[in-house]
This record gives structure tokens, sequence and C-alpha cells, in this order.
């Protein structure tokens, strides 16, 4: 900054922010802001969490690399890997970890399993809950509750969902919707932070009330029952992962702002 040299602060963190203001991560905010020319998120929500001044606020959403699409698994093998006989599943992808609430995730899962046993709910992803939400489990739920632990080949799992679930207390703009949507999976999602930014509430799927068991248990029992409107939701979510959130269009807006600093 003494030099003349613009100085664009980004920083990734979900929002509303986890932080202490005793962490380095916070420290590093509060000392920087007032030197930086830019400070840049990737979600208005990120802009409003972090109480960024208006003028030196900007955001550019994440860019999704629609080569992952290309799954390297059929869907038939992926579910004899994991041991599906169910009709239908229900995925959420997440770390088991503050802020990524399983625990509703499972709640909910549980409550549908009261009125159909149709239904394979699966957890991926790996963190310091995993083993105390797996143990949450009834006894007589478990055979339809599958966690997979952290996985390479996502994508080619993702692809076996009918639903894709995210329920979290904080959220930037989440790559695993965004994963969902170009995979025409209808999304039910927690409305925080980001989130409202990509799914569109009765468009492309729900968005819900933060650790609503009962409300998000109606939303995807919904979806469960109404599948050509589970169907046309997933299609317009891939419709809108293309055209607004493709990694060309990220990175455009990325130098067009950079470039911007420099005149």
């Amino acid at each position: 900054k003494i030099k003349g040299i613009p100085f664009v602060n980004a920083m990734i963190s979900t929002a509303p922010p986890i932080l202490s203001r005793r962490s380095l991560r916070y420290i590093y905010n509060a000392v920087s802001y007032p030197f930086s020319d830019i400070i840049l998120t990737n979600s208005k929500a990120g802009l409003a969490s972090f109480r960024v001044p208006k003028n030196k606020g900007r955001f550019i959403h994440n860019g999704f690399d629609f080569e992952r699409i290309h799954v390297k698994s059929s869907k038939e093998s992926i579910r004899k890997k994991i041991g599906i006989d169910t009709e239908k599943v229900v995925g959420m992808v997440a770390s088991f970890t503050q802020g990524k609430d399983y625990e509703t995730f499972v709640k909910a899962g549980e409550n549908i399993l009261e009125h159909r046993s149709d239904v394979t709910f699966l957890a991926i992803g790996g963190g310091p809950k995993f083993e105390e939400i797996k143990n949450s489990v009834h006894k007589k739920n478990k055979a339809h509750f599958k966690f997979l632990g952290r996985q390479e080949d996502v994508e080619s799992i993702v692809n076996i969902f009918d639903i894709g679930v995210l329920a979290t207390y904080t959220e930037g703009i989440s790559n695993a919707i965004m994963e969902y949507m170009i995979f025409e999976k209808p999304v039910v999602a927690t409305d925080g932070g980001g989130t409202n930014e990509i799914v569109i509430d009765k468009k492309t799927g729900f968005l819900v009330r933060q650790r609503d068991v009962a409300q998000l248990t109606e939303k995807i029992k919904y979806l469960l029952e109404n599948t050509e409107e589970a169907s046309a939701m997933g299609k317009m979510g891939k419709e809108r992962i293309e055209k607004y959130f493709s990694i060309d269009r990220m990175v455009a807006e990325t130098l067009k702002l950079y470039k911007s600093c420099l005149k």
C-alpha cells in the first residue's frame, strides 16, 4: 500500500462467520481492512456478514468446473458399491464440523422413515463429529443411513441422489449445492449465508429455516412424493448453474476487477 500497489483483500470463510475475536483470521481482517482498496467476497452475504464498507466491497460468485459432471462410474455400479437397494436416495455433502448441521439432516431422515421405507440417506464427508452423528441414528433406521466419509469420486455419488440436502448454520457459496444442481437434483437447503443467492425457493428447490427439523422433513417428503415437480426443479437448477456460475464468468469478472484497480 505504501508503494502505491493496489491491495485486493479476499478471504475464504462462511457467512455469517464463525470466528473468535482472538483468532488470527479475525485479527488479520481488522488490521488489513483499512489498507484495502477492494475487499472481495464470493457472496453478497459475505459482504454483509463481515460488515464490509460499501465503497470497498465487491463480490464474485464461485465458478463451477463443468468437466466434473463427467462421472467415472455408472449409477448402477455406485448403488451396488454402497449397498443401496431402495428406490430413492437423499444425500448431503458436507464436513462433520461446527456449522454443518447433520443432526437436523438425520432427524428429518428418521421422520421420513416413519412413513416410508424406500429411501436411503447418504452422508458424504469427514470431520470431528462423524462418529457422534453416525452413532445418533436409531438402531431400527441404521440400514437406511450410509455414512461414507471422505470420497474422491463425489460426483458419481451425487449423480445417484434424488434430492440434495444442505442443512447448515453458516454458508458462503456452497460448492456442494452447485454440484447438486449441475446434476439436475432438486435442493433442500437452509436459508442462511449465500445459499439464497444460488437456490431459488420453489423454483430450483426449497429454502428452509435453520435447525427446523419439521420444515426440512416436510420439503424432502414433498419432493419424494412429487417426482415430476422435483425433476423440473432439477432441470431449472442445472440451467441456472450453467448460466450464472461458470468458471469462465468467474475468471472474467475477477480479471475485470483487477484491471479496474490498475487504472
